[in-house]
């Protein structure tokens, strides 16, 4: 009896099976209990829907009254057209989700809240066992890592993946938070390696460490070491401070913001080409000489929003010579303006507010301040009054940037802080020091101790070749606490 010989070549490969699929869900969830017959095939779909609910938490996507809005095409992407609606209406009936009803189109979608007692429930990793539910929602985060184009958002998402966290560590640090529920899920997306890395429409990374609270940074480690923490003291101030300067340069015009669309190759260097063809250099100023600024294309509404890299020469002196400062900007900025710069430098503003105001909480001034900065114009408080009395040009340049929209400044903001970070320091240790464990939290770079000073050098440098001077704060985890380190002079 003849046997059949092989035909030679590789047996085929064994397909891998699929990577599990997991959503957060309140553990009080029970699809026998809250879905009527006819939908308990559709129970992941249900628990889909739940987790849009508490990510939108996990991500601080709230309106006032704690509702998050989930979109339509969200929920489309993953249930059935046919099945979201009587889902949702058999999540409400049933108590464990309320809806705001408050609907506007292209603006607001509906916004759900969980339900007491899911609300105040366990939150727990689970895992979809429904096959095509799982499939759709891989696809969609397969689809976010697909649109990671930009090499140095790339390299970021690279460094990223070497983040490990002592999860045991983590939630010990997390006890008595009264969110805790909510705010343990970033450390277990870290624990679990399911990485969520993604860049907003304005140039920001957000990932799960940009989500942890701040309490569990010392639980987090790269090859084994603990992190060190890069701040920019008085950083939005400061990034103010840059948009002051352009604002004052190009004539007191304004110019609109740049958003980060799936089909462009990167929107920074279009940016900075845009901004290099209408900066005034410091060496032209020294030399006493006035050039006049090219013709302005509609594309140059963008120019405020990455200035920072495009500057070659010093337009700030060191801040510990206020004369010269005084005459470096006496053509361009008013004495208020520049008294506000400085105090940015040096990391004073909020103090300066604190011993004015008589207000005893640092964590109210900046946040009475933001109010001010990123607020409806026509919002009144003390500090506004203050504000308004103390840097009158400042606060005329943050009302006229907010005159048709209150959210325009913000957007703008975001541009060019992720300009400077992203794109300016984070591309430079890309290419000079590929090896270095880079993390960044907006404003704020991590990095491990061997890298400390190499880092904190390069942000001291491209602050310098705009002019600015900041003060830098440095915060060692996993050890003993350290004094605050000024930037030098």
């Amino acid at each position: 009896m003849c046997q059949s010989k092989p035909t030679g070549g590789r047996r085929p490969a064994r397909p891998r099976p699929p990577t599990p699929t997991h959503v957060y869900v309140p553990d009080t969830f029970d699809q026998h209990v809250h879905l009527p017959g006819h939908l308990h095939r559709h129970a992941d779909c249900a628990r889909y829907f739940l987790h849009r609910v508490v990510w939108g938490r996990v991500q601080r996507r709230l309106t006032l009254d704690q509702y998050v809005p989930v979109k339509f095409d969200y929920l489309r992407s993953v249930i059935p057209d046919r099945v979201v609606k009587p889902l949702k209406l058999a999540l409400l009936d049933a108590g464990v989700v309320e809806c705001d009803g408050q609907y506007v189109e292209g603006e607001k979608a509906l916004g759900y809240r969980l339900r007491p007692p899911h609300s105040a429930a366990r939150i727990v990793r689970t895992r979809l066992s429904d096959g095509a539910t799982a499939d759709k929602v891989r696809a969609n985060r397969r689809a976010e890592f697909k649109r990671i184009r930009l090499d140095v958002h790339r390299h970021l998402l690279g460094q990223y993946r070497r983040l490990e966290i002592d999860l045991p560590l983590a939630l010990h640090l997390l006890e008595g938070d009264p969110d805790f529920e909510v705010n343990k899920i970033p450390p277990q997306q870290i624990a679990e390696r399911d990485w969520s890395f993604s860049v907003c429409r304005y140039g920001r990374v957000h990932t799960d460490l940009t989500r942890c609270p701040r309490a569990v940074r010392p639980a987090l480690r790269v090859d084994g070491l603990p992190l060190i923490e890069i701040d920019v003291a008085n950083s939005q101030p400061l990034f103010l401070a840059l948009l002051l300067i352009n604002h004052r340069r190009q004539g007191n015009k304004t110019f609109g913001y740049v958003t980060f669309p799936e089909k462009r190759t990167n929107p920074y260097s279009k940016i900075d080409e845009i901004v290099s063809r209408t900066i005034i250099h410091f060496s032209q100023r020294e030399e006493n000489t006035i050039t006049p600024l090219p013709p302005l294309s509609i594309t140059t509404r963008m120019g405020c929003d990455e200035e920072e890299k495009c500057l070659e020469k010093p337009v700030l002196v060191a801040r510990d010579n206020d004369t010269d400062t005084s005459r470096a900007y006496q053509d361009i900025l008013k004495q208020d303006e520049i008294c506000f710069i400085q105090l940015c430098e040096n990391g004073g503003l909020y103090e300066d507010f604190m011993d004015r105001l008589e207000l005893p909480v640092r964590m109210w001034v900046k946040a009475q301040f933001f109010e001010v900065i990123y607020g409806d114009n026509r919002s009144r408080s003390p500090l506004k009054a203050d504000f308004a009395e103390v840097f009158p040009n400042v606060a005329e340049v943050v009302r006229v940037h907010k005159r048709k929209d209150h959210g325009f400044l913000p957007r703008l903001m975001q541009n060019i802080e992720a300009n400077f970070v992203i794109n300016t320091v984070c591309r430079r240790l890309m290419k000079e020091l590929p090896e270095a464990p880079v993390l960044t939290i907006h404003d704020c770079v991590l990095t491990t101790p061997p890298y400390e000073d190499a880092i904190a050098g390069v942000m001291r440098e491209e602050f310098a070749r705009l002019g600015l001077h900041p003060t830098f704060h440095i915060k060692r985890h996993g050890g003993t606490p350290q004094p605050e380190q000024r930037g030098q002079s």
